[in-house]
Formats: C-alpha cells, structure tokens, sequence
C-alpha cells in the first residue's frame, strides 16, 4: 500500500480571510462614519461642532432624507440672498440655532418680507417671542436659515401644521398653525385692543434703545439716496387731490382765517365787547410769528377767553 502524504498551511488561507474581514469591516465603519457626520449631517454647524444629542430625532430624520428647498448656513452672511431668492415667495421656513439646536417653525404668504422682519432688530425688540429673542441674544451668523418648502398661500396653514406635528420646533410656543394672512379683527377687538393699550408707555430706557438702534449704520435708509425719478415719483403723488393741503385754503383751512387780538392787561374787569382791538393779523401763522409761538398755539387759544401770557385775547371774529 502506497501512503499518502498531504503538507497544507491551514494557517494561510485562514488568516487570509479575517485579514480581509477586518479590512471589509474597517471599511464600512470609514464609510458609516463618512455617512453620518460629514455627507449625510446637514445639522453639523458652521463651526463643525457635533450637534447636540437631545435634538429632536424628527428633523434628523427629515434632513437626512428630504432635500430643503433652500438652505442658508450663516443666515448674517446669506442675507442679501434671502431676500432675494424668495422675494415675492410663500413657504414654510425653519430657523435651526447653531449653538443649542434648537429651531423654529414658520411660514409667510411673502417670505423676504417676513425674513426682512427677522433682520430687523428695531422689530424684534419690540415682541417677547422665543425665537426673536434668541435672534438678538446670539445673533444671525449663529443661525442657519431653511426653506423647508415653497407652497401656495392657500396651503400655507395645513403646510405648517404639518411640519410642527412631525418635527415638535422648541421655539414654538403654540403648537397649532395660524396666521393673520386675510384676518381683520372685530371692532369689539379693536375696541379691548385700544383700551388694554391706553396709558401704556414705554421706559425711558426702552425709548432710549429704540432709538440707538435706528440711528446711522442700523437706520434702513443709511447710506442711500432717492433716485432722481423717485424723487419726481414722490413729487406728483402729493399734487392735487392727493396733497394733503388740498381744498384746505382761505376759508377752508382754519390755519389761514384771520385772528383779532384784544389786549386786556391794562383793563382786566372790562367785558369783552368792550375791549380795544390791539391788531388783526392773516393768519395763524402770521399771528405765531408775531408772538414768536407755534401755530398750534394760537389754536389753543383762540375764541377760549383765556388770556394769552396773561395779556391778549385772541378771537376768529371781530367782537
């Protein structure tokens, strides 16, 4: 009997194969981590920080499966953009800050003129809502900007409504879509409105801020001019009817009748027919002039009996 005799390294292919095992596993890790945090991770900010674990796994999801219609990952630099891009547009948005990730849900029958609002700090100041505070608390360039979908504004509420029951925005404090797009408030309403306001008055502090933020580089007008055919525009739309002075001249207009003067100091008992006549003048504005006043003034005084600087008398009439 002949014998046989085989010599094979078991060893070889074996180690082989979970060297290639370990290559194939190595890299699909590369590629689920590639996947994850770079290609597929549109909420990693600007300044690539891993985003915040408690957001909402909902808006995850979306941006990882839904492309926005926009997005704007500095909203302070793309401004110029936003405004232009979705001018005359309606849509849902979504304001994503970048620092705590937490976001907002909105929409607008006119998307730049809302954003216009948002960019506003002269408007924002003026509401206590959680997103426009926010806003002024960590400023624009630390919050991304998204269109999640353009849609006609008779779609608009159903639209919002669904993307707040799927993605649950933290800034939204009421969680059932409105909107004041076609709605005129009652004149009941308006009359609760008006006398919930009266007396109300801002601090001094609050006036103080409102007007810092509108002086130089803050005002909307800083820097720019009217062009020479608005100008021309602006001129004809105060003409004729339209000028708010029209139809308002001699008789028409209170401002240009004239005014009698009566001096009482020297004979404060005697009635008023009795007085002398110290002058007439043409007008109301001709009288301030004289007594170096305002014209409201004279308006203030005139036909009341009360004596001006405790001296004159002032009449529409002749007495």
């Amino acid at each position: 009997m002949t014998n046989f005799s085989f010599n094979f390294n078991f060893a070889a292919p074996f180690s082989r194969a979970m060297s290639s095992f370990s290559l194939l596993y190595n890299f699909n890790s590369t590629i689920g981590q590639f996947r994850n945090y770079h290609i597929f991770n549109p909420l990693k900010n600007i300044n690539n920080k891993v985003p915040n674990e408690n957001l909402d796994i909902q808006f995850k999801e979306w941006l990882i499966n839904n492309k926005p219609e926009k997005e704007y990952l500095n909203s302070a630099e793309c401004k110029e953009n936003v405004y232009t891009e979705n001018k005359g547009r309606s849509g849902i948005y979504l304001w994503l800050n970048t620092i705590n990730d937490k976001y907002y849900v909105g929409s607008a029958n006119n998307l730049s003129k809302r954003f216009s609002q948002y960019y506003s700090e002269k408007y924002l100041i003026r509401t206590s809502l959680l997103i426009h505070n926010a806003l002024l608390k960590n400023t624009h360039d630390k919050f991304s900007l998204y269109i999640l979908e353009y849609c006609e504004p008779k779609n608009l509420i159903e639209r919002e409504q669904y993307y707040l029951d799927l993605l649950s925005p933290q800034y939204n404090i009421l969680k059932i879509a409105g909107s004041s797009f076609g709605f005129k408030h009652t004149l009941e309403t308006l009359t609760k409105i008006s006398l919930a306001k009266t007396g109300n008055t801002f601090s001094e502090e609050h006036k103080t801020k409102l007007s810092e933020i509108s002086r130089g580089k803050n005002n909307s007008f800083y820097g720019k001019t009217h062009t020479a055919e608005t100008l021309t525009k602006m001129a004809l739309a105060k003409k004729g009817v339209n000028n708010p002075m029209y139809g308002r001249t001699g008789e028409n207009n209170k401002l240009s009748k004239k005014v009698y003067v009566y001096n009482n100091k020297e004979s404060p008992g005697i009635p008023a027919e009795s007085l002398i006549l110290f002058k007439i003048f043409s007008s109301y504005a001709e009288t301030a002039i004289h007594f170096n006043c305002h014209e409201r003034t004279i308006n203030r005084y005139i036909d009341t009996q009360k004596l001006y600087k405790k001296e004159w008398l002032l009449y529409s009439k002749e007495i």
